[in-house]
């Protein structure tokens, strides 16, 4: 991705966890976070420049942001967090298997 997106996607995740501090205290804030993490998903799909990079985003946003976060919204919080280190894991492991080293940057 370029410094273009980057800089894009940490924007959307600050301003998705605002949104989770201010309506937290409105409903529920799990119920606050599956909603913004239905909106940060679907906004980080257009940031990669083919199939795979778009898929590589969804990957890590689920990996890094999505599942960490809510990890720290339930009681259940190391087996949330435990999952993204496996979903992290995983994904390395596939990149490795399958070859897949670099993705195509945009132009």
């Amino acid at each position: 991705m370029s410094l273009k997106n980057v800089a894009i996607a940490a924007g959307i995740f600050f301003a998705c966890i605002l949104t989770l501090t201010y309506l937290g205290r409105l409903i529920s804030p799990v119920l606050v976070w599956t909603m913004i993490s239905l909106i940060l998903l679907s906004l980080m799909w257009g940031l990669g420049g083919n199939r795979r990079a778009s898929l590589a985003a969804i990957l890590c946003t689920i990996a890094g942001s999505v599942i960490p976060v809510l990890g720290l919204l339930v009681p259940y919080s190391g087996l949330t967090l435990s999952l993204a280190g496996l979903l992290s894991a995983v994904w390395l492991a596939v990149r490795h298997w399958y070859s897949w080293q670099t993705v195509p940057t945009e132009h």
